[in-house]
C-alpha cells in the first residue's frame, strides 16, 4: 500500500495552517545517475541530486487505487513475463551470482522486439551448450554457431554480434561480470536503458530506475500516467520517474508488462474484464471498447 507515503505527503503540505491536498510542490531525491529529463534541477546536495517536481496529489491517490487494482489482477503471476521472463530465465539454485547476472543481460538483450516464449526457447538453447551459458562458453563461441542457436528472436544477426561483443567486454574489463552502474551497463553494444535497468534490478538488486517496454508505453498512456508529450518509451520513463512512487518502481516493470499481455493488450484491450476500467482514461482505445456505462 502507498497510504504512508500519501500520509507523509500530506503532513508535509500545510497552507494557512489548513491542509492543501490540490496541487502542490514536493522534492523528489533522485539517486546519481537516475533519468531527470522533463523535471528541473534545483541544486545537488551531496552525492544526491534534488528534484523539483509537481505532484498533485489526487493523482497519487488515484494511482494507488491503479495500482491496487492492478496487484489484484496479477495475483496468479501467469503472463508470459512471468514463465519467460528475463526474471525466469536467470533464476536457478545452483547458479553462481556471476552467471546468474551474465543469464539475466543475456536474457534482456534477447527480449528486444521477441515474444517472452520465444526469448525462452533461445536462452533454453545457450544454456544447453557444453559449459553451459557462461561468459567464457560464449568468448569460445562462433558468432555463426550463436547465430543458429538464437534463431527465431528478433534480429537475431545483429543480437549475435552485440553478444558476443558484450561478452568480450565483460571478461576483459569487469571480471566476466556485470558492472553495477547504469551507464557502464548502457554503454554495452546492444543494451538501452530498458535492458539495464532490469538486468541491474535483477543481478544486483539495483533499483535505478523503471524500465519501459512496448507494454509500458502502452498501459501508462492509456490509463493516464503518462502524457501526450511521452511518445517514446524512453519519454515515458521519464515521466514516470518524475511522480511514480520509488517504493513501486521495483515491480512497476513485471506488473505492468503482465498486464497488458493479458488484459490491456494491444490493439484490442479488454476493457470488460479490467479491474480498473472506472479508474482508467482510455487514451486511445477505439470506442467499441470501453464498455457503456449502467
Amino acid at each position: 500500500m502507498l497510504t504512508s507515503e500519501l500520509s507523509g505527503l500530506r503532513r508535509s503540505i500545510r497552507l494557512g495552517g489548513e491542509r492543501k491536498l490540490a496541487s502542490t510542490t514536493a522534492l523528489i531525491a533522485v539517486p546519481a545517475g537516475s533519468s531527470t529529463a522533463n523535471v528541473r534541477v534545483k541544486k545537488k546536495r551531496k552525492e544526491t541530486d534534488v528534484i523539483k517536481t509537481e505532484v498533485d496529489m489526487s493523482r497519487l491517490e488515484l494511482f494507488n487505487k491503479q495500482w491496487q487494482g492492478l496487484l489484484k489482477m496479477r495475483a496468479s503471476r501467469n503472463a508470459d513475463v512471468d514463465l519467460f521472463g528475463a526474471e525466469a530465465l536467470s533464476s536457478g539454485v545452483d547458479l553462481k551470482p556471476k552467471v546468474m547476472r551474465y543469464h539475466a543481460l543475456i536474457a534482456v538483450m534477447l527480449s528486444s522486439q521477441t515474444r517472452d516464449p520465444i526469448t525462452a526457447v533461445a536462452m533454453n538453447n545457450l544454456k544447453a551448450m557444453k559449459g553451459g551459458l557462461t561468459v567464457e562458453t560464449i568468448n569460445e563461441t562462433s558468432e555463426s554457431d550463436l547465430k543458429d542457436l538464437i534463431y527465431g528472436v528478433g534480429f537475431y544477426n545483429r543480437k549475435a554480434k552485440f553478444i558476443k561483443e558484450t561478452t568480450r567486454i565483460l571478461s576483459d574489463l569487469y571480471d566476466s561480470d556485470l558492472p553495477n552502474d547504469l551507464d557502464l551497463v548502457c554503454s554495452l553494444p546492444g543494451c538501452g536503458q530498458k535492458m539495464a535497468k532490469i538486468a541491474l534490478r535483477i543481478g544486483w538488486g539495483n533499483v535505478c530506475g523503471i524500465s519501459v517496454d512496448t507494454h509500458v508505453h502502452r498501459v501508462a498512456r492509456r490509463i493516464g500516467w503518462s502524457s501526450e508529450r511521452a511518445t517514446t518509451p524512453e519519454k515515458t520513463a521519464a515521466e514516470l520517474e518524475s511522480w511514480v512512487p520509488r517504493q513501486v518502481w521495483d515491480k512497476l516493470n513485471l506488473i505492468v508488462v503482465g498486464f497488458g499481455q493479458q488484459v490491456c493488450k494491444a490493439p484490442n484491450p479488454s476493457c470488460e474484464s479490467c479491474l480498473i476500467k472506472d479508474l482508467c482514461e482510455r487514451n486511445g482505445i477505439a470506442r467499441k471498447n470501453v464498455p457503456k456505462k449502467p
